[in-house]
Parts: structure tokens; sequence; C-alpha cells
């Protein structure tokens, strides 16, 4: 479990995220610099490099880190304390809060969070907290109230363990102003109560031809033509830094080429799900992309024989019932995948709902139900936390 990597997104008062709690081991920490320049070990890091690569992993949103031994020596000298104010510094309830760092933190910048188990007036570290974070589902909602009544003018109450809408409302209404959980990701009394909008129909039409045992390029190059902002798209992403291109591509013909049929499968993936986003649904469409291109890393880490990008198709649009607000397999019957990828989706059980459940433990840190278990009896965690780190960093592609 220490070789693992996670994020969990904080929401406010209107369930909009407002930054990502970073979970990650020992052993992967030193992954905090890949997005940069590769694996290095933790110790090497430089200040300016560990702030940006936190800034990466949380879009540039707050990052919540739980405090660690080594973040003493990071942090020693001097500091952007703009950058350090980006940052909120975690004391868990079983974590050493040493007074004198924390008072090195909080002059340096960073906002510090405490676990409420600090606040029972032995703690003088406490003293110095800006925010108290509180696991809802364990403690009595008097002691809260008790809690939250005493500080209210002090510090912001971060709700911990938000699993459903109704604790989610309970929270705010007793005067929590963040909350930590995944009680986004279910349909009802939340975000998804309204039709937002339909998928694209041009672009399900070429994820249509692309799955053809032999797909018409020419075909899908002319409907791309006769789209100015679909051409400049496609033009802007081959030439990116991501797509590296030796030389610059200036024809459509060259960029379909140039991207191949898998490419260019989770390309226009993402541009039908930059379609029906919204700030209400944001950090869902995030959610699909990132476990659809995780699924096909892993499969094509692990050479997992299945057609096209099934897998892909499998994580991306394993929460579109709960984005439009529709029942799966309604939303199956018009989208042209295969039966593999449906019986997926319903939760029937095959190689790919198998694959689906461990992106989805992955993702939201339940290390427990994977460790040693398939896929990660044939690839290392190591290797998984940078499969993960990759699939943020292409997610990304869709704020371009």
């Amino acid at each position: 479990m220490d070789d693992f990597i996670a994020r969990a997104p904080v929401m406010n008062i209107k369930a909009r995220v407002s930054g990502y709690h970073l979970v990650f081991g020992q052993n992967t920490r030193s992954l905090l610099n890949e997005t940069k320049v590769g694996y290095t070990e933790f110790g090497q890091m430089t200040q300016s490099l560990f702030f940006e690569t936190l800034s990466d992993l949380s879009d540039r949103t707050t990052a919540y880190i739980d405090y660690f031994e080594e973040l003493a020596d990071i942090i020693s000298g001097s500091m952007d304390s703009e950058q350090a104010s980006e940052v909120v510094i975690v004391f868990g309830k079983n974590v050493n809060a040493d007074a004198g760092i924390c008072e090195k933190l909080k002059a340096t910048g960073f906002k510090l969070a405490f676990d409420s188990s600090f606040f029972d007036g032995t703690a003088p570290e406490a003293e110095l907290a800006d925010m108290m974070v509180i696991e809802f589902t364990h403690i009595s909602l008097a002691a809260q109230g008790v809690l939250i009544n005493k500080y209210k003018s002090k510090l912001v109450f971060l709700a911990d363990k938000i699993e459903t809408w109704s604790d989610y409302k309970v929270a705010k209404d007793m005067g929590y102003s963040l909350f930590q959980g995944f009680f986004f990701l279910w349909p009802s009394g939340g975000i998804a109560q309204k039709e937002i909008k339909t998928l694209d129909v041009c672009l399900i039409n070429i994820l249509s031809e692309l799955d053809k045992p032999e797909p018409n390029f020419k075909s899908i190059s002319e409907i791309i033509e006769h789209d100015l902002g679909l051409s400049y798209k496609l033009l802007r992403l081959v030439n990116s830094a991501y797509m590296a291109p030796k030389y610059r591509i200036k024809s459509i013909s060259h960029a379909l080429t140039y991207l191949g049929t898998r490419e260019l499968h989770q390309w226009i993936s993402m541009l039908m799900f930059n379609g029906i986003k919204s700030e209400e649904n944001w950090e869902l469409v995030k959610m699909s992309l990132i476990r659809g291109k995780l699924m096909a890393l892993i499969s094509q880490e692990l050479q997992i024989d299945h057609t096209g990008s099934e897998p892909f198709f499998t994580g991306l649009f394993s929460l579109i019932d709960v984005i439009l607000n529709k029942d799966i397999s309604d939303l199956l019957v018009g989208l042209p995948f295969s039966e593999d990828i449906k019986i997926a989706l319903r939760g029937e059980g095959n190689n790919l709902q198998t694959l689906l459940t461990f992106v989805i433990s992955y993702e939201q840190g339940e290390w427990q139900k994977i460790e040693g278990k398939y896929p990660l009896n044939k690839i290392t965690p190591q290797k998984m936390a940078s499969l993960y780190i990759d699939s943020l960093k292409w997610t990304k592609l869709l704020d371009n």
C-alpha cells in the first residue's frame, strides 16, 4: 500500500471542487516529481518543483496533503508564500504534531488542518489551526455541533467521509463549508437532478465509423474538415507537446494518420464529453476520462486482448448514467458499443467489469480491496501509480 497514489476531491457548499486531498504512500512520494522530470528520489526535489507538482496533481486548485516527516526538509529555507498558501497540511488523528514544526509551516504560508481529536484542550498546536477535519460518520451529530459552535468564528470546518447526498445536506445545514467523500457519484438528491445535454450525434457517428473493421478515414476527414472548430482542435492536439510530432502537421488527413485509430477514438470521446460538461458535472466528467484512460493504459501494459478501445470506453462511460441522469440500460441502446462494453457497464460481469471495479477501488483509495489482486498480481504498484499520473496528465487536455 506504500506504493499507491490517489486523490479525493474536496467540495464546497455548492458541491463544486475546491481542491484535492492527495493520498500517497511512502514509496510514491518520489512520483510527485514525475510530471516534470521523471523518477527522482524525494529528497532530491527542489522546493519550487515540489509545489509546482502538487499544483499539477490538484489541477491548480488547493492541494490537501497529509503531514509526513520529510516535509520539514522540503520547506527548509525561503519559500514562496503565495504557493504555500494553496497547500493545506492535514494532521490526522494519529500524527505527532510538533508545535515547532507547526509554527514553521504556518510562518511559511501553509494552511493547517487538524483532526477534531486535537481539540480536546491538550494539544497546544491546534491553536495554529485554520481548519478542523471531522469524520462525519464516526462522531455523533451532537458532538459535532458542540465543536462547530465553539470554533465557528475561528475555523473552517471540513466534513470527511461524506458518502451520500443526505449526509452532505445534513453537514451543510450544520455549518460545514467543505466536504470530502464520494457522495457526488450518486445520481439522486444532487447535481444530476435535471437533464443537462444530449450526446453529440456527429461525434457518435465518427466513433461508429472508427469501430468498423475497415474505417473510412476519407469520410471521417470530410466530416472534420466541414467543422472549423473540430479541425482547429484536431490540429492543435496533434501539434501539442503531448503528441510531440517531429514536423508540424498542417492537414486533417495527415493528423488522422498520425493519431491512429486508438488515439482518435479517445480524442473524439474527449470532445463528446466536453460537449456535455457543465459546472455542475465537471468533476464527474474528469473522473470518467481518468477512468477510461487508466483502463486503456492498464490494458496496454498487460497486453490484454480487447477489440479497439473497449477498456477505454468502459471506463469513460462508467458514470454517464449519473452525468445525464438516465438509466444506463436506456443510454446504451443508442451507443455504438460492443456487447462486452454494455455487459460491463450494466454490471453483469465480465473481464472489463473486473478491470473497471479495480480502477474504481484504486480511484477511491480502497487499497485493502485491491492489494495483491488482479491486475496488481501482474503489474507492480509503482507502475500502477505511474499509469495513474499519466491518466491525470492526459485528462488535462480537455481544458485546452
